[in-house]
């Protein structure tokens, strides 16, 4: 598996942070009683409740990633919580096969 990562930081946030535009994607969203949690990587938006945990033993070959939202058979975005401050931000990135 290679990983493509910058390591850059993106903060994580909340759902009224989100353009009006960004929100209408998340319509089963509710924000009166959901946790946000949503990160913006290369122009779209994730919500971090969507991705697959990956515990540290996993056998994706992602080990040291918390999660991971496969776009195809042979791709996926994974990401990991921040060392210095994992409530507010998290490192994203690519993996392939």
């Amino acid at each position: 598996m290679k990983i493509i990562t910058n390591g850059k930081v993106s903060p994580i946030l909340d759902f009224y942070q989100l353009t009006e535009k960004e929100q209408k994607g998340f319509d089963y969203f509710d924000p009166e009683n959901d946790i946000g949690d949503f990160v913006r990587y290369r122009g779209t938006v994730y919500h971090l409740g969507e991705f697959q945990y990956c515990p540290p033993d996993s056998d994706l070959g992602a080990k040291g990633w918390q999660g991971v939202e496969c776009q195809s058979y042979f791709s996926c975005i994974i990401f990991k919580y921040a060392a210095n401050n994992p409530e507010s931000y998290v490192i994203m990135g690519r993996a392939h096969w």
